[in-house]
């Protein structure tokens, strides 16, 4: 019987964790639609104020806006996804700071997905900035929790290694 009640309070706790965990992403979530909505609605804004927003000009407001955002893992999944629009939009002078802070951010929430990208995002800016030595250093954090993963989920981050 004593068996049985340790079970349950185990069953229990793990319902507990999970649905913590369930409504740490839903958070996450919302703060990640209701930012990119805010930046959408104000690209909307500035097409009746003469030029329209080139998408470097949003990209950088983006960034300014992050700070208004409280820490956590919406604000480092955030510097993420902005560090990969300038990479792709070719801006290697701002997504130096971009990255070194999404890596920062994401060490301090602690979730290996997200640190895991933030270091790739990383390398690929020192890459860009024509700093092999550190995108070295850089990549030996990515080896090393690449390792400590047990399965292939970070397929496509690998994919990206590949490409540096």
């Amino acid at each position: 019987f004593a068996v049985g009640r340790e079970r349950s309070s185990v069953d229990a706790g793990a319902a507990v964790w999970q649905a913590r965990v369930a409504r740490a992403e839903q958070q996450r979530a919302e703060a990640v639609a209701t930012f990119i909505t805010s930046l959408l609605q104000d690209a909307n804004i500035d097409r009746g104020q003469g030029s329209p927003a080139s998408v470097a000009d949003m990209l950088r407001r983006a960034s300014a806006r992050l700070e208004a955002l409280p820490p956590g893992a919406a604000r480092a999944e955030l510097r993420i996804v902005l560090g990969d629009a300038l990479l792709a939009q070719g801006d290697a002078a701002d997504i130096d700071e971009v990255a070194a802070r999404a890596v920062d951010e994401a060490l301090a929430v602690g979730d290996p997905p997200l640190v895991l990208r933030a270091r790739i995002l990383r390398a690929q800016a020192l890459f860009y900035r024509g700093d092999p030595a550190s995108m070295l250093a850089e990549l030996d954090h990515v080896d090393a929790l690449l390792v400590d993963q047990p399965d292939d989920r970070f397929a496509q981050e690998q994919a990206v290694l590949w490409r540096l």
